[in-house]
């Protein structure tokens, strides 16, 4: 069932009730937003009209204008290419059962689509076929959701107010559902978020922080570990527990001086992806570099952006190492024949790439902090501190400094091909498992309401698609006026602390109260430091926050520069946070 508009909000009336039995008997919600349904209409009409051109059609084959569109991705589970899927069981006498029958049709349709092959319908080898999994966006009950049931997987994240002060906690893999914290300054947002990411790296869980502030760095900062040693013996003894079980990484993109990361147009390994995944990340790094360039959206800016989509496209099928920005301009200049031959409607004469070469070369000067920093590569194995990259007996906590990277446009280009990695990590690495967690600090500047940079659509993208690699997105905001509700849907735990902000009430109305009943207007404002109302799944719960173990503070630049430093120490030369008791 497809809408353009979000589903009812309603869930007693009886649309909303003849749209549950849809779902519970099998049936899949998809919201496809008017552009999308647009851009398929032109598509339809750009076909219709141009498919008798010579040469259109195996052009248009090779474009792939539909399939790097999420809905067709996720309406034809595009995503399962590539991968190995589970057999379904069948019956003795050969027979199919009604699910199979439906994978296998569904599967075919999506080989069609793409011309990719599809993976063998076989369990990995020395495996005994099993039913199949479950989908990871499968809706969950809501007893896993609220945690009714606890245990040694659950992750505490405060108790409810009230006289019975019962734990509010969250299952560990509901978390693979994403959660936001949303607060005005001062409502201890921040902390909150941190005391689950505390929790889930004593579970053995990598996490990775994007710091726009500083303030996160505090995990690198043997002062402030040793900050509060009048502490009493009991939470003193967990703070050394946590820095006796972590490995701290700070990376400082944009200054040499301490722990780079190099910048990529596409990701390590891309040329092993399926094609529609390669076509989408080449189209996302073209959009990113397009707001480098500022392209808007006249005709020459389009033909220039889709002669970047194609570029990178060709770079991506040809490397399996990064590709760099000078890779991009060398391909644009040499005049390669593939190129020409793929962007010979749009620029017959070859105006348009040595245009670009211009524009790229003098990005590359303008921005040499930016692509001419060096540094470590961008790896999301190597920032999780998994595979080749394992501590034993440590778990990664790598926290990502943005400040040195200068303006937002810079930030956000960065990010964007921090999520494009992100994506790539998602594709290779599926797990029903909750694996890892990053979060995003002051989120409203990668998805804002009223603009859309580099990093909304991969961001929006990342949150549909992460679950099923078992990676986790914690969203937090001191601006949640400024944060792009649209996605709201694809995060399960939403905590809002005290906001007292006009623009930020009005949107949190219209987000929760229809559905949840809170009124932001009545409760927000009067909340105090640490007091939140935690929303799942339409049910509410006010609740009081557990405290982080570590309190950030802003750590000074110079200070920042000398830790990443000191992380990139190996065995007794690595950071020690804190001097543990034995």
């Amino acid at each position: 069932m497809m809408r353009a508009t979000d589903f009812p909000p309603n869930r007693k009336n009886q649309t909303a009730q003849a749209f549950r039995k849809f779902r519970d008997a099998g049936g899949r919600q998809m919201l496809v937003p008017i552009p999308e349904w647009e851009r398929m209409m032109t598509v339809r009409e750009f076909q219709a009209h141009h498919r008798h051109d010579q040469g259109f059609l195996p052009w248009f084959e090779d474009a792939k204008l539909l399939s790097n569109l999420i809905t067709v991705n996720q309406l034809l589970r595009l995503d399962l290419l590539g991968r190995i899927l589970p057999r379904v069981a069948r019956p003795a006498d050969g027979t199919q059962t009604a699910g199979s029958d439906f994978v296998g049709e569904g599967a075919g349709d999506a080989s069609a689509a793409t011309g990719a092959p599809v993976a063998p319908w076989s369990a990995p080898e020395g495996e005994s076929p099993s039913e199949p999994l479950a989908a990871n966006d499968d809706e969950l009950p809501l007893s896993v959701i609220l945690d009714e049931n606890g245990g040694g997987e659950s992750i505490l994240a405060g108790r409810q107010t009230g006289a019975r002060a019962k734990p509010v906690t969250l299952n560990k893999n509901v978390l693979k559902r994403h959660a936001a914290v949303l607060g005005g300054s001062g409502s201890g947002k921040t902390t909150l978020a941190l005391c689950l990411i505390e929790q889930l790296l004593l579970k053995g869980i990598p996490a990775v922080l994007i710091d726009r502030k500083g303030d996160l760095c505090s995990y690198a900062n043997p002062d402030v570990w040793r900050a509060n040693d009048h502490e009493f013996c009991e939470r003193r003894g967990e703070r050394e527990k946590l820095a006796d079980a972590i490995d701290v990484a700070v990376y400082t993109p944009g200054r040499t001086s301490g722990r780079p990361i190099s910048i990529t147009l596409l990701p390590h390994g891309i040329n092993e992806l399926p094609d529609h995944e390669q076509q989408l990340l080449a189209n996302l790094s073209a959009a990113a570099l397009g707001d480098m360039l500022h392209l808007k959206n006249s005709a020459t800016h389009q033909k220039q952006s889709g002669t970047l989509s194609v570029a990178l496209r060709i770079l991506g099928t040809r490397h399996s190492r990064e590709v760099m920005l000078g890779d991009l301009i060398g391909l644009l200049e040499d005049e390669d024949p593939e190129l020409t031959d793929l962007t010979q409607r749009m620029d017959p004469s070859g105006r348009i790439r040595r245009d670009l070469v211009a524009q790229l070369d003098s990005l590359r000067h303008r921005n040499s902090v930016l692509f001419e920093g060096g540094g470590e590569s961008l790896r999301m194995d190597s920032l999780l501190g998994i595979g080749p990259n394992t501590k034993p007996g440590r778990t990664r906590l790598s926290i990502i400094y943005t400040g040195f990277l200068g303006d937002n446009e810079n930030i956000l280009f960065w990010v964007s091909q921090f999520l494009s990695e992100t994506l790539r990590f998602c594709q290779r690495n599926p797990n029903d498992e909750l694996q890892a967690v990053v979060m995003f600090d002051e989120a409203d500047l990668y998805i804002p309401a009223n603009a859309k940079p580099a990093t909304a659509e991969p961001l929006q993208s990342l949150l549909k698609r992460a679950r099923s690699a078992g990676l986790g997105l914690l969203l937090a905001t001191q601006s949640p006026g400024d944060l792009d509700y649209k996605s709201r849907d694809q995060i399960t735990s939403w905590f809002i602390g005290r906001v007292r902000e006009d623009t930020a009430l009005r949107k949190l109305k219209a987000a929760f109260q229809s559905e949840s009943g809170l009124d932001p207007a009545a409760v927000l404002p009067g909340q105090t430091v640490g007091e939140f109302h935690l929303v799942q799944e339409g049910l509410m719960r006010p609740m009081k926050a557990q405290r982080s173990l570590i309190e950030a503070e802003q750590v000074p630049f110079d200070r920042i520069e000398q830790l990443a430093r000191e992380t990139k120490g190996q065995d007794e030369r690595q950071l020690k946070l804190f001097e543990v008791r034995r």
